[in-house]
């Protein structure tokens, strides 16, 4: 590890010390934030969650005080917008931390081949055009297992206090770090919400007219709006910030397929939220839809087994463990062991997984099962 200077140090102790504090994820970006300024001064910051697959923004984990008042403005009119350089852009060139400044020479950590897309007096107009930073802005990214999971976003809007390198190493130190608590927090959240509550089953459906005013809302998509409500936030006169993100997907060409969608955690369970254009006149259509594990199709009628027997081949495709499956069909797990062992004789397996591979070979391709 490199020397630290004193504060340094005193931020990283501080980060190392949340992994077991067993905080939510607001909690958790309060306190990274808290921790991080000690170290590298803003005068602005906000710490979002990313969307893995999309690399879009899908949650608000915190915000400088600063900040807060124009979180959603940037959401709707900033966000992907900046002709420079976005966050899903520097995510997929591996980028965990770079400075951007008004030149390219003074934006730390910028890949030459995103910096020279512009000569020297169209990145600074564009630079001062989308942003109020002088002393710039540093962005952050973290990983956990492989994936993109947080963007961070700090300000400095006095231009005789710029972001330095060692601002942008200190933060690339910290990122793995930083990525695996929030990772952590987030699956811890997202495990306590699937234990005590049932996730809504209706989809939503919001309008959104061309200047952004909300044209029409069905209840179901009210009651998710209700559950994205970013924190601190009150939804009278504003959508959740994700709901946006999904929008600037839009309409910054960032779908694949004329829609863009982005996956959301709530205390009721994941949500799809997806933005696909409603008209030529640029209205947009945004579809709230709960996320419901498919059911994996019928047992083959080839197999001689009886009902339960089928109910706990269909648990155990499902990945349940036999305490799991005790517990729904309301027997003991000494039975459902008798059952597995009269499935594997009659169906000549010897293992859970060979049962598995057994079921989707009968099932996709029977061509293969002998």
């Amino acid at each position: 590890m490199p020397r630290l200077s004193r504060t340094q140090e005193l931020t990283r102790q501080q980060i190392v010390q949340l992994a077991p504090s067993g905080l939510s994820p607001n909690q958790l970006g309060e306190r990274l934030l808290a921790a991080i300024e000690l170290a590298v001064a803003f005068d602005g910051a906000q710490l979002y969650a990313v969307d893995p697959t999309t690399l879009l923004f899908n949650r608000l984990l915190g915000v400088s005080a600063g900040m807060q008042p124009h979180i959603h403005w940037y959401v709707r009119n900033l966000y992907l917008n900046e002709p420079l350089v976005t966050h899903p852009n520097l995510m997929r060139a591996g980028l965990t931390a770079v400075v951007l400044h008004d030149r390219p020479e003074t934006s730390w950590g910028l890949p030459s081949h995103l910096a020279n897309q512009f000569s020297a007096s169209e990145y600074y107009r564009a630079y001062h055009t989308f942003t109020g930073a002088d002393g710039g802005v540093l962005r952050a990214f973290f990983q956990a297992d492989g994936l993109w999971i947080a963007a961070l976003d700090l300000a400095r809007f006095d231009a005789h206090r710029p972001f330095r390198p060692a601002d942008v190493a200190f933060l690339r130190l910290l990122a793995p770090t930083i990525g695996r608590l929030i990772r952590a927090v987030l699956d811890r959240d997202s495990a306590l919400s699937n234990a005590t509550t049932v996730t809504p089953d209706a989809c939503g459906v919001l309008v959104l007219a061309p200047n952004g005013s909300l044209r029409s809302c069905t209840p179901a998509a009210e009651n998710w709006i209700n559950l994205l409500q970013d924190a601190g936030e009150s939804q009278v006169d504003h959508l959740p910030s994700v709901i946006w993100s999904a929008i600037a997907g839009l309409r910054a060409g960032e779908p694949l397929s004329g829609q863009a969608q982005v996956w959301a955690s709530t205390r009721s369970g994941q949500v799809r939220i997806e933005a696909s254009p409603l008209g030529d006149d640029g209205s947009v259509a945004v579809v709230l839809a709960p996320y419901v594990q498919p059911l994996p199709p019928a047992i083959p009628s080839s197999w001689d087994l009886t009902r339960q027997e089928q109910q706990v081949v269909g648990a155990v495709v499902r990945g349940l463990s036999n305490r799991q499956i005790a517990k729904s069909l309301v027997v003991t797990e000494d039975t459902i062991e008798s059952h597995l062992r009269h499935i594997y004789a009659k169906l000549n397996v010897h293992s859970r997984s060979q049962l598995i591979v057994q079921y989707f070979a009968q099932v996709y391709n029977p061509d293969l099962v002998q």
